[in-house]
């Protein structure tokens, strides 16, 4: 394993477990007798040293209680433009989570075959295709005999129907 140089005072880091989760690591400076306290959180066996391009704090990499994924995040709130906590991808580029615009665009406005309501089309949020694909879905349930979604795939920003 390599070693890994504290970026603050230059001492060896080294890769902890976590008390409450043996199988959840961290890395802390071995210069704490020394008055330093940098610690980071453990990405693929090595520090997570990525910062905030707002306020320049270290990045944390947390797993959802709710959802169960790993997710990037800068908590540092009151340093930041609009007063919220900003999400990252794992390389440290903003993901806008959350943000009312970051749906993809479809080529133009398409209509449901069966009850003619207007699709939306949205990134998969959930499942194995999570974040890689779109889709084309009917959020008029009351149109439907089934009175379900009707979700449709996506063809280069075109639903088969």
């Amino acid at each position: 394993m390599p070693i890994y140089y504290c970026p603050l005072c230059q001492a060896p880091l080294k890769r902890r477990s976590r008390k409450n989760n043996p199988k959840a690591f961290f890395w802390s400076c071995t210069g704490f007798r020394q008055g330093c306290h940098f610690c980071c959180d453990d990405f693929q066996d090595s520090p997570f040293l990525l910062t905030c391009p707002q306020c320049g704090h270290l990045l944390h990499r947390r797993i959802s209680k709710k959802t169960g994924r790993p997710y990037v995040a800068c908590f540092n709130k009151s340093q930041h433009a609009n007063q919220q906590v900003l999400f990252f991808h794992d390389d440290g580029t903003p993901s806008h989570l959350g943000e009312v615009n970051d749906h993809p665009k479809a080529k133009a406005v398409f209509s449901c075959p069966e009850c003619h309501a207007e699709l939306l089309y949205r990134r998969v949020h959930n499942g194995k295709y999570a974040g890689q694909k779109n889709i084309f879905l009917c959020p008029n349930t009351e149109g439907h005999k089934d009175a379900r979604t009707h979700f449709f795939e996506d063809q280069d920003g075109e639903p088969l129907l």
